[in-house]
């Protein structure tokens, strides 16, 4: 009688196991089915090129060992992607594991501040097994996660009623904010900051602004590039000069509009860009043919990755990797629009905005539209926890779209049987 329980027991358990493995299997599948495949192309398009691009730009150091950093941080971006594919959709508005992710973050910002490492000017890399990454890169990530679950609350707050606990809520999610954002200027890194700050305001107003904001933001930029335009053309040499915490990005702000006053100081490498542009003309020199990576422009695999690829593959090459990122932004934000959700449609403007404004900053920068700003161009240059993140926020994307398309099946369901 007790071989027969035991063994109606191993059944039933075996049973259960075959059966939640089956249903595993069958939301995995149909979570695939419903994947945007315009996104994913898309991305793994410029992920591609970023990798042909940075072999070709480390050629003459490691271009093996640097393109292995590549892959791994792809590899690493993939499973990740596929853990926020397959967790559980009440996870993804838990605000005990977003406010957790921020504080993490925020953390390992404050450690890197006192043991980090110093790159660029800036103290934002934390060395761990011999590898660095950048943790207010995955800040750039919490920090939307954050907001769009504090204007998902605030707006169902408000709706209840709750005045109380919503103001609350946006003080505590504003503060958590601010608090990342003190972190990245005592590293100090403007660009950084500049692309956050930037994205997360576009999010507020996107979603609940009225005219009158969205008008003295514009504004707002307008006056602040006038002055920097000023600034740069009337206090250069002060600038140049300053010696400082912040002196880095002083000198950039100094040679933007006037690169060739200092060639052997923070001019040079907008005046190498410059000729790498020009070299490479309408159809550029061919690929692996450049001369500026030749030692002429130093770190040119990362935030000047776009002037060889510029050198190399000419103007034509430049457009055709414009255009791409121009077609995957309008696709996220087509996407956002389609969303009924305030939380999804929050977070995937935000992303969007993440990935956005750094694309312009760092073609910009090369441009000397603005000042440079020492980040990185998603997904194309050097940088393992930039491309890591980056491809975590398309990951996302993915997942609000996928839980999008889950919700208006329940409501056509729910129409039916109405």
């Amino acid at each position: 009688m007790n071989e027969n329980n035991f063994s109606d027991h191993t059944s039933q358990s075996t049973l259960k196991s075959t059966t939640i493995l089956m249903r595993m299997k069958q939301n995995l599948a149909q979570t695939f089915s419903r994947l945007d495949w315009k996104i994913i192309s898309l991305t793994s398009i410029l992920i591609i090129i970023g990798l042909v691009s940075v072999f070709s730009a480390t050629m003459p150091n490691d271009p093996v060992g640097t393109l292995r950093t590549q892959i791994f941080a792809i590899t690493l971006g993939v499973i990740a992607g596929l853990v926020i594919l397959s967790v559980p959709s009440k996870w993804l508005t838990d605000y005990r594991l977003i406010f957790l992710s921020n504080f993490v973050i925020l953390a390992l910002m404050f450690v890197t501040l006192l043991i980090g490492k110093i790159g660029g000017g800036a103290r934002s890399w934390l060395m761990i097994v011999n590898r660095s990454f950048q943790p207010s890169e995955f800040f750039k990530l919490t920090s939307v996660w954050l907001i769009a679950w504090a204007i998902n609350y605030s707006d169902r707050e408000e709706i209840l009623s709750q005045k109380k606990i919503r103001m609350s809520v946006d003080k505590l999610a504003l503060l958590t904010i601010l608090g990342g954002c003190f972190l990245i200027i005592l590293q100090p890194d403007m660009g950084m900051l500049m692309i956050i700050a930037i994205s997360l305001f576009l999010v507020k107003l996107y979603i609940d602004g009225s005219t009158k904001w969205v008008s003295r933001f514009y504004g707002g930029m307008i006056a602040v590039y006038i002055g920097l335009n000023l600034v740069s053309n009337f206090f250069d040499e002060a600038l140049v000069s300053y010696q400082g915490m912040m002196e880095h990005f002083f000198e950039r702000v100094a040679v933007f509009t006037n690169p060739f006053k200092y060639p052997l100081a923070g001019g040079y490498q907008l005046i190498e860009g410059y000729k790498a542009l020009a070299d490479g003309g309408l159809l550029g020199v061919g690929l692996f043919n450049g001369q500026a990576k030749q030692g002429r422009l130093p770190e040119i695999h990362t935030d000047f990755i776009f002037a060889n690829i510029g050198e190399e593959l000419g103007l034509v090459g430049c457009l055709v990797i414009i255009i791409l990122y121009t077609i995957l932004f309008l696709i996220l934000y087509q996407r956002a629009a389609r969303s009924r959700d305030v939380f999804r449609r929050s977070m995937i403007v935000g992303i969007a905005n993440m990935l956005a404004v750094q694309t312009f900053t760092n073609i910009a920068g090369l441009a000397s539209l603005i000042p440079l700003t020492g980040v990185t161009l998603p997904f194309i240059s050097v940088g393992g926890t930039s491309l890591l993140v980056s491809i975590i926020m398309i990951a996302m994307v993915l997942r609000m779209i996928v839980e999008e398309e889950n919700s208006k099946e329940l409501r056509l369901i729910s129409n039916k049987k109405g």
